[in-house]
């Protein structure tokens, strides 16, 4: 997705998406031309939120504080004429916008297309629904559905969905969900999740799951768990498949991983 909220501007219409926030999906959802007979007939524009203290949008602010932004550098004579009344239009097309993105509380369910979950709301995910979850909000995430997410959010997550995670977010990954952690992310892995950690994430793994790690991620592994360790990873291993485990996570990169083995097996 391109930056929130992403809209295109004809000279007697604004066009928005529900299933998108780039520009060029837009474009061809709606049948639009870049140019009819050498003119230009369009403008690709974007309203962003502030930065919050945390350095991510605050979708909380108010509209008239957003951030009006042109992304074309070639511009209909229509729309250069008279721009102030073009992003006038724009404004009012990004009320209707927000309204239906936008989440800052209660409960709410998606099924496709994108959405904003922020503040306190709970999003439930579905089908190819893609969420980007800030502060507080959480997420649950199922079928192909797709989560983004940030700050202190929750997702937890069933199915084939994809979750990437950053900051203090916490992941509940479980069947065949992919999580991508980093920063100091908290993932916890059941089933056949995949999991690829970095930075300083923290993974606990449990059943079948896989986890890929690096930088300075810590890993907990029970039951059937795959680990494998690069940089200074530190894992810790449990449950009755201790050697094969230890050798399979060791084998990858011995010379910085940290492995360590319950029940009085000797660190390595």
């Amino acid at each position: 997705m391109c930056a929130p909220a992403s809209l295109i501007i004809t000279r007697d219409r604004v066009f928005w998406s529900l299933k998108t926030d780039s520009h060029e999906p837009i474009i061809t959802e709606y049948g639009l031309k870049d140019e009819v007979a050498g003119r230009i007939t369009l403008v690709r524009v974007e309203i962003t939120p502030p930065l919050g203290t945390d350095r991510e949008p605050n979708f909380a602010a108010p509209l008239a504080q957003w951030q009006y932004r042109v992304d074309q550098d070639l511009l209909p004579e229509w729309y250069q004429k008279d721009p102030a009344k073009h992003e006038e239009r724009a404004r009012a097309a990004l009320v209707d916008w927000y309204a239906v993105k936008v989440f800052l509380s209660g409960h709410h369910q998606v099924t496709d297309g994108n959405c904003f979950a922020c503040g306190t709301a709970t999003v439930r995910a579905c089908g190819t629904a893609t969420v980007r979850a800030y502060g507080s909000a959480t997420v649950d995430a199922c079928g192909s559905a797709t989560v983004e997410a940030r700050g202190s959010a929750t997702v937890r997550a069933w199915g084939s969905a994809t979750v990437q995670a950053w900051g203090s977010a916490t992941v509940e990954a479980c069947g065949t969900a992919t999580v991508r952690a980093w920063d100091s992310a908290t993932v916890r892995a059941w089933g056949n999740a995949t999991v690829d950690a970095c930075c300083s994430a923290t993974v606990e793994a449990r059943g079948s799951a896989t986890v890929r790690a690096w930088d300075s991620a810590t890993v907990r592994a029970w039951d059937s768990a795959t680990v494998r360790a690069w940089d200074s990873t530190n894992c810790i291993i449990y449950g009755c498949k201790l050697c094969e485990l230890h050798e399979q996570a060791a084998a990858i990169d011995r010379r910085t991983a940290k492995i360590k083995l319950l029940r009085g097996t000797p660190e390595v």
